[in-house]
């Protein structure tokens, strides 16, 4: 469940990257990746909590 939520973020954020890219590519990527790295952990710390 968990890994599926965050599966399903992951594509969202892919959706936003790629509006984004268009206009900032080189900065937007370079910022996304730290981002991404960090909202893993921090979503799969409440969601077990909603969902139990």
């Amino acid at each position: 469940m968990t890994s599926f939520n965050c599966t399903i973020q992951f594509h969202s954020i892919l959706k936003e990257q790629r509006r984004t890219v268009t206009s900032h590519q080189s900065p937007v990527t370079s910022h996304q990746s730290p981002v991404t790295s960090h909202q893993s952990p921090v979503t799969s710390y409440p969601l077990p909590k909603h969902i139990l």
